[in-house]
């Protein structure tokens, strides 16, 4: 059995995070419409991090984070629902992009744990520049 330490899972997640997102935003993958995957698979590694940490660290200090995100999530849908020209396909984009955001913004502690990640984070924009510009 091959057991890998939670240092080099948090560094290889965040090298994703990070190389998934700058991909979505390169000029290329935009052209050719496959931008949102990438863009998509990034965000879905970060809410599986904040998830994972949140699990792993449940006391009433999370407790009270989760209840300010969920009146967060509640506020921002009120003000998008409130909008009569939009769409409902873009309100529910931006509802779900508004969820992430205080997601993000409430439960992310946990996410960059050392400094040693940022490296990870550097390598993998670099990389991802250096695939998008071939």
């Amino acid at each position: 059995m091959i057991v890998v330490k939670k240092e080099v899972v948090g560094n290889i997640t965040v090298f994703l995070i990070f190389f998934c997102i700058t991909l979505g935003n390169s000029q290329f993958f935009t052209e050719i419409g496959i931008n949102n995957f990438f863009i998509y698979i990034g965000y879905s590694i970060v809410l599986m991090k904040i998830l994972y940490e949140f699990k792993t660290n449940l006391t009433s200090y999370f407790v009270k984070r989760l209840l300010l995100f969920f009146v967060l999530v509640y506020l921002f849908s009120i003000g998008i629902i409130k909008q009569n020209n939009l769409e409902n396909l873009t309100k529910l984009n931006l509802i779900l992009s508004m969820c992430l955001i205080a997601l993000v913004a409430v439960l992310s502690e946990g996410i960059l744990n050392s400094t040693e990640q940022f490296k990870f984070i550097s390598y993998a924009i670099f990389w991802a520049c250096i695939l998008a510009t071939f």
